[in-house]
């Protein structure tokens, strides 16, 4: 009798605008539609994204509220990642949170070095020694290379933020640090936040605003949500050089 070969299985890991929706909220985030976009025959998909995390708390679990760790966070991903399977990864937005804070305490320190501060954490009951932004992203890339997984970085999505009739981009700040840990690490980066730039700055700020996104001017719509999955799609699909490129469909 043969051995039926497992599916490999795709994780998402990032904070609101990766995270599924509530089905009663007007919400959805990029990580919730992106099954659309694969053949799920083939692989499968666990969107773990949470609301409100980091890359600092996502990796920590020192969160303000403890149902956010129903599923282990960042430590119930690797318990179940296997040899083959694939981390899409997608932080920035709430790491500009202020490090020292208590009532979220999920920033991290700005860039990619090695600096750290030591802060009393009253989520994790504990004196927290706090890394950089970069730093937390390479220990998600370390953590799954050492389980045999694909590790791949997107930067974040935009804010419904316009200078003139550009969208504000983060291309010198938390999308140049994606993008530096992945070169270092030689892990595909997908420049998420300038793909959905160039889409919103071709529709114009009135459309961006009535169709992608929800009055908060941060999170998105289904439709918004749909817009940047398929840009991911796409990219893994045009760029990504591994399997996973082959189980792309809906583009």
């Amino acid at each position: 009798m043969g051995f039926v070969k497992q599916k490999p299985t795709v994780y998402l890991i990032g904070d609101s605008t990766v995270a599924t929706g509530s089905a009663s909220g007007n919400i959805q985030g990029w990580g919730g539609v992106l099954y659309e976009y694969l053949d799920t025959v083939q692989v499968a998909v666990q969107n773990r994204a949470i609301a409100g995390t980091s890359s600092r708390t996502y990796y920590t679990q020192g969160v303000h509220d403890a149902k956010m760790k129903a599923n282990g966070m960042w430590q119930g991903v690797l318990a179940t990642l296997q040899k083959g399977d694939y981390v899409i990864m997608q932080f920035g937005h709430n790491d500009e949170s202020p490090v020292v804070d208590s009532t979220r305490c999920r920033g991290s320190i700005k860039g990619i070095g090695e600096d750290t501060v030591e802060v009393f954490n009253p989520f994790l009951h504990l004196q927290e020694t706090v890394h950089s932004f970069g730093w937390y992203l390479e220990q998600f890339i370390i953590d799954a290379k050492h389980k045999g997984a694909i590790p791949i970085i997107c930067s974040a999505i935009p804010k419904n933020r316009w200078v003139g009739d550009k969208i504000k981009r983060n291309s010198n700040d938390y999308g140049k640090w994606a993008a530096t840990v992945a070169k270092r690490h030689q892990v595909l980066f997908i420049d998420l936040n300038a793909l959905a730039a160039d889409t919103y700055d071709a529709a114009g700020k009135a459309k961006t605003t009535d169709t992608w996104f929800v009055a908060d001017n941060v999170h998105t719509t289904e439709a918004g949500a749909r817009n940047h999955a398929r840009l991911v799609a796409t990219a893994i699909k045009q760029w990504c050089g591994c399997a996973l490129s082959e189980y792309i469909i809906n583009q």
